[in-house]
C-alpha cells in the first residue's frame, strides 16, 4: 500500500507539471500511442534512444476496471474475474540534452474458483506445479506493482547519447481455500547503453542488460487436520509425478518456501537508417540461467536450467506529416534445457544433515518460436493525432517440448496462427473529441498433445499424465475461434495542455465449434477506463 500511495502522489505531481507547463499548445489533443510508435527508439531496450523523442513531453494518467467471464481461458485464469488498476506514464525532455521516461502502475485481479496452476505464469517456467484435483478451486487474489524509469543524456558531442533504465515489478498472489498457496513475485531489470546519431538518416546503438526474476511459493492448510493434499509436478507436456504436499523433501511442501530463480544477461544492437523512409532494426541476445529450490549445504536445489533467447525487432516508417505508414516485424527464438538433480540426504554423527548431489538428468528440452507482422496506417495526422487509424496484424507461435523421466519420454507441441484487423476514427468538435474503434480477430492452431514412448525396456511404473489439464490446455491453445471488439472514448479538452477522457471497451471471442474439454467456448471482457492526457 505504501507503493500505491507513491503512485497516486506521482500522478498528482505529473498532473501539476502539466498544469504549469507553458509553450506546449495542443498537447492534450495528441495521441500518446501514436507518439510512441512514431519513433521506434522509444520502445527499444536502449534508454539512450529516448533522445529521439519527437515532442518535448507527453503524459497520461488513468485508472481502469475490467470484468472477464467465460471458459475460454488458460489454467492461470478464472472463468469469473474482476480487475482494477491505475497507472501514469510520461516522456519528458528537460532540455536539449536530458530526457526522462517514467511509468508507475498498480493492478489488482481477483478470480473465483481458481485451482490448476500453482505458479503465477505456467508458460514461463521450466517446471510447473498443479493442484492434483479440480475440486479444490477457490478465490485467488493477485496484486502487482510496476516501476519503470529511463534517462538519456547527450554528451558534449551531441551525436553521442548515453542512457540507463531500471524496470522493477513486485507482487503477490494468494489462494484463499485449502490447500492455500502464497506466491511472492519479483522482476528486476537494468540496462545501460549508448547511441550514436551520425546524421538525421543514420544512428546506431548498443546496450547491455540484466534481468532477474524470483517467484517464491509457500503453502498452508487451515482445514480438517489429517486431510492429505497432493500436487502434480509437470516436467513438460503435463508429464510428471504426483507428490504429497506435506512431504519434507517434496518439491512443493506445506510450511516450506520454494523459490524459482531466473537470470537473463545479454545485450542488444540497434541500427536506424533513412530519412523519408526510416528502417529501425534491433537484435537481442540473452543467456538464461536459473534453478528451482535453494542453494546451501542443507537445502535442496531440485532443478537447474539454462537456455538462449534471440529476438529481432524491425520497424519501417514511411509517409509525410499528414499520412504515415508503420510496418513491424518481430521474431523470437528461445531454447531451454532443464536438468533435475539426483540427491540424497546425509547425516554424520553429531553433525547437521547435508545434501549430497549424485548426478543430473535432463528432463526437458523446449523450443519456442514466434513471429509477428503488422501494418498500421495513420491518415490526416494533425498535432500528433491521426483522424483515421487502421491496421492488420498476423502472428505465428509454436512450442515444442520433449520431457524425459528415464526411460520414459513425452513429445508434445502446439502451434497457432492468428490475425486481426481494426480501425479507429477520431471526431473533433470544439473542445470535444470522440473516438470510435472496431476490430475483428481470428485464431486457429494445430499440434500433437502428446506422443509417449520409452528409451529402454523397464518394469518401473510409468510417470503420471494429467490428461484433464493436458487436453484442456491444448484445446485452449489450438481450437479455432473468432471474435470482435468495440470501444468508444470521449475526451474533453480542459485546456491546450489538459484533456480528460472516459472509455468503454468490449471484446468477445468464441470457438467456432463446441468446446470438448473447456467448460465453455467463449470469453467476454468489459473494461471501463478514465484518465487524462497532459
Amino acid at each position: 500500500m505504501r507503493l500505491l500511495s507513491k503512485i497516486s502522489a506521482a500522478c498528482i505531481f505529473l498532473l501539476g507539471m502539466g498544469l504549469n507547463a507553458q509553450g506546449q499548445e495542443g498537447r492534450s489533443m495528441r495521441d500518446f500511442e501514436y507518439i510512441r510508435l512514431s519513433a521506434p527508439w522509444l520502445s527499444s531496450s536502449n534508454a539512450a534512444g529516448l533522445a529521439a523523442m519527437p515532442v518535448d513531453r507527453a503524459s497520461i494518467a488513468e485508472g481502469a476496471l475490467t470484468k472477464d467471464n467465460g471458459g475460454l481461458k488458460d489454467d492461470a485464469s478464472s472463468e469469473d474475474s474482476f480487475g482494477a488498476g491505475i497507472q501514469t506514464e510520461s516522456y519528458l525532455r528537460i532540455n536539449p540534452r536530458l530526457t526522462f521516461y517514467g511509468k508507475l502502475s498498480y493492478t489488482y485481479d481477483s478470480g473465483k474458483n481458481m485451482g490448476g496452476s500453482i505458479l503465477m505464469n505456467p508458460t514461463y517456467n521450466p517446471i510447473n506445479f498443479y493442484e492434483s484435483v479440480d475440486t479444490t478451486g477457490g478465490v485467488k487474489n493477485k496484486e502487482l506493482y510496476h516501476l519503470l524509469g529511463g534517462i538519456s543524456y547527450a554528451l558534449k558531442d551531441s551525436r553521442w547519447t548515453i542512457g540507463a533504465k531500471i524496470d522493477y515489478e513486485s507482487g503477490d498472489q494468494a489462494k484463499l481455500k485449502d490447500p492455500r498457496f502464497l506466491n511472492v513475485w519479483m522482476d528486476l531489470g537494468t540496462s545501460i547503453g549508448t547511441r550514436f546519431a551520425a546524421s538525421e538518416g543514420f544512428s546506431v546503438g548498443l546496450n547491455l542488460e540484466y534481468r532477474r526474476t524470483l517467484e517464491t511459493t509457500s503453502s498452508k492448510t487451515y482445514g480438517i487436520s489429517g486431510k492429505q493434499y497432493y500436487s502434480f509436478v509437470d516436467y513438460g507436456g503435463f508429464f510428471g509425478s504426483r507428490e504429497i504436499l506435506d512431504g519434507e523433501y517434496s518439491m512443493m511442501s506445506i510450511g516450506n518456501s520454494r523459490p524459482m530463480l531466473n537470470n537473463f544477461m545479454g545485450g542488444s544492437l540497434q541500427i536506424e537508417v533513412g530519412r523519408k523512409i526510416k528502417i529501425f532494426n534491433e537484435l537481442t541476445y540473452l543467456l538464461r540461467t536459473g534453478y528451482y529450490g535453494s542453494r546451501g549445504s542443507s537445502s535442496i536445489t531440485y532443478t537447474e536450467h539454462a537456455g538462449n533467447v534471440i529476438r529481432y525487432k524491425g520497424r519501417l516508417i514511411a509517409g509525410n506529416q499528414k499520412n504515415k505508414h508503420h510496418v513491424g516485424l518481430d521474431l523470437s527464438y528461445e531454447n531451454l534445457i532443464n536438468n533435475e538433480n539426483v540427491f540424497r540426504m546425509s547425516t554424520e554423527v553429531g553433525e547437521n544433515t547435508v545434501v549430497e548431489y549424485i548426478s543430473q538428468n535432463e528432463v526437458l528440452d523446449r523450443t519456442d518460436i514466434s513471429a509477428a507482422l503488422s501494418y498500421t496506417g495513420y491518415l490526416n495526422v494533425e498535432n500528433f493525432r491521426p483522424r483515421w487509424e487502421y491496421g492488420v496484424n498476423a502472428a505465428f507461435s509454436s512450442r515444442q517440448s520433449l520431457a524425459t523421466i528415464y526411460p520414459y519420454y513425452r513429445s508434445s507441441g502446439h502451434s497457432s496462427i492468428s490475425a486481426d484487423i481494426y480501425g479507429k476514427r477520431n471526431f473533433l468538435s470544439g473542445k470535444n473529441l470522440f473516438t470510435v474503434g472496431l476490430g475483428l480477430d481470428f485464431m486457429t492452431g494445430f499440434g500433437v498433445p502428446k506422443e509417449d514412448g520409452f528409451l529402454a525396456n523397464s518394469s518401473s511404473e510409468a510417470p503420471k499424465s494429467f490428461d484433464n489439464y493436458l487436453y484442456r490446455d491444448f484445446e485452449y491453445k489450438t481450437a479455432s475461434r473468432a471474435g470482435g471488439s468495440a470501444n468508444v472514448r470521449y475526451t474533453r479538452l480542459i485546456s491546450d495542455n489538459i484533456g480528460v477522457y472516459a472509455q468503454i471497451s468490449e471484446r468477445y471471442t468464441s470457438l467456432l465449434q463446441a468446446a470438448e474439454y473447456l467448460s465453455n467456448g467463449h470469453r467476454n471482457t468489459l473494461a471501463i477506463t478514465i484518465g487524462c492526457t497532459f
